[in-house]
């Protein structure tokens, strides 16, 4: 059951502050599992702090922005907090980014520092050089100091005092950029401010029963939303999470079962790689209360085969990093198989026609949400104002309410399919291909057709040892469909262009078939 809470109800302060209250109260708390390291809120928050006030005496200001790089690991966890704590704008970055989307992120933030991880050194490539803005100083890295004018993790926990740097902010003050995955385009900042972050960190905690008793695992990038969903109501309230370095299944399972956790949250293809595992009903999963999905909506495949693993249900997440979202809960999994739910609470959805009125349910339209905490993008008020239409974000998803407000997505606007005036959804025929025995992923895209303007094309991973070929692939799914649903043709891959959190970039699928037809790339 998701429940609401106002921003009146408690006074404001911001996470690390409440942070900062647990390890007066509870020093001795398991706060963070990585590894074989175990670190006690009284700890953690010491840490914190050295980091802060290093910060601070390194000549970081209110309001400038630190980004961070790094691939998951308690030392990024502590900066995510220190940041703030210094009163600076946290920027977290996926390593996974190339070069140039990295350093035109570090450009767009205004980023005065960067503190990245082991082994990514050569990515940064002489930030103070290639970036002005970027101070040395503020250069931090993981790593074991190169040069004297190098600052290392380890030389801040050993020269800077443990106590609180003593940096006030306001609910209204920045606290975050958080760029979006780029799988429509360019990466694009998303403003949150204080106020934001701890709301949204409590309702979380309604939302999903987060306690003090509470062990959250967390195989998501700490970079990305998802992580934030579980990671931040926990060390809010005093609960304990566990960190893993990339998603390996049996360790997955084995940490389930070894640290009794009982919240998690994944996205599709980590279900997926879960449940290809021989060994999954050999693990007592038992200590789960809540498993969460997210990044991406589940196939009903995929729902089916969660059923069978996880019998005590899943709740799936749609949202977008501007902050909107819905929620389907394990009571209405089955009943509203193809659905991604209801709004979250304190947000709302709409499904609108193009000239921004609501469509009747059942009827397709784009899908657009209210969110009190939504700022805008980052130094972008023209995209902001494109997208902000009196308060209600365009999604650029497709989609159509039922009759009792479920929201049902069918595809997103850009990857609909026109063929001879007829709207195909990819969503639909990506339905009928993983009912193929031998088809394990499918996804589905428009290509160039000359007398209809486009037709669908699909690219197939296939399950392992599977004996099949395109064409037999081709002629079993055009059996299924509807005429003008039948797919052109058939591309088997080892694997797909995903982001970070393993959606598929069905934009690099498209793109050498539309290489004269740039509109649809």
């Amino acid at each position: 059951m998701v429940h609401s809470i106002q921003e009146t109800d408690v006074a404001f302060a911001p996470l690390f502050s409440h942070l900062g209250g647990l390890a007066d109260r509870h020093a001795d708390a398991l706060a963070v599992v990585h590894g074989k390291r175990r670190t006690r809120y009284g700890e953690l928050n010491a840490r914190i702090n050295r980091i802060a006030n290093a910060l601070v005496e390194m000549g970081l200001r209110k309001g400038e922005k630190v980004a961070l790089l790094s691939t998951t690991c308690l030392e990024m966890l502590e900066c995510m907090y220190a940041v703030q704590k210094a009163g600076g704008v946290l920027v977290p970055l996926s390593p996974l980014f190339t070069r140039e989307t990295l350093h035109m992120i570090l450009e767009d933030s205004d980023s005065v520092g960067v503190v990245y991880g082991r082994g990514l050194a050569s990515i940064v490539d002489e930030p103070g050089a290639r970036h002005p803005v970027l101070r040395p100083e503020l250069c931090i890295t993981l790593d074991e100091a190169e040069t004297s004018g190098q600052t290392s993790y380890q030389q801040i926990m050993e020269r800077y005092a443990p106590q609180d740097p003593g940096v006030e902010v306001s609910e209204d003050d920045l606290s975050a950029i958080v760029y979006t995955s780029g799988t429509t385009g360019h990466p694009k900042g998303v403003v949150h401010c204080h106020g934001h972050r701890t709301g949204f960190a409590m309702a979380t905690c309604l939302a999903w029963e987060v306690s003090i008793d509470s062990t959250v695992l967390i195989s998501t990038p700490l970079y990305h939303n998802a992580a934030a969903s579980l990671l931040l109501p926990a060390l809010l309230v005093g609960g304990t999470a566990v960190l893993m370095e990339g998603m390996d299944p049996e360790g997955w399972l084995e940490t389930v079962q070894g640290e009794r956790i009982t919240h998690t949250v994944l996205v599709p293809t980590q279900f997926v790689s879960l449940m290809g595992c021989p060994e999954f009903h050999s693990y007592d999963l038992s200590s789960l209360e809540i498993v969460i999905s997210t990044g991406a909506p589940m196939t009903r495949k995929t729902k089916e085969d969660v059923l069978a693993h996880f019998p005590r249900g899943v709740s799936e997440v749609y949202g977008l990093t501007e902050g909107i979202a819905t929620i389907l809960e394990p009571s209405d999994f089955v009943r509203k198989a193809g659905s991604v739910g209801k709004p979250a609470s304190a947000g709302d959805i709409r499904v609108v026609d193009e000239d921004f009125n609501d469509v009747p349910p059942g009827e397709i339209g784009e899908v657009v949400g209210f969110n009190p905490g939504w700022g805008g993008y980052y130094k972008q008020p023209e995209l902001t104002a494109r997208t902000d239409i009196d308060g209600w974000l365009r999604t650029g998803d497709l989609g159509r309410l039922d009759d009792e407000g479920f929201l049902y997505l069918v595809g997103r606007k850009k990857d609909l399919i026109v063929s001879g005036g007829m709207n195909i959804y990819p969503e639909d025929i990506e339905d009928v291909l993983l009912r193929h025995p031998n088809v394990l992923e499918a996804c589905v895209f428009g290509i160039p057709h000359p007398k209809w303007g486009e037709s669908p094309m699909a690219a197939v991973i296939l399950k392992e040892d599977a004996r099949t070929t395109e064409d037999e692939i081709i002629a079993w799914t055009n059996a299924r469909v509807a005429g003008y649903q039948k797919i052109r043709g058939v591309s088997l891959t080892a694997d797909f262009p995903r982001n970070s959190t393993g959606k598929v970039l069905k934009r690099q699928l498209r793109q050498p078939y539309w290489e004269d037809h740039e509109e649809k790339i």
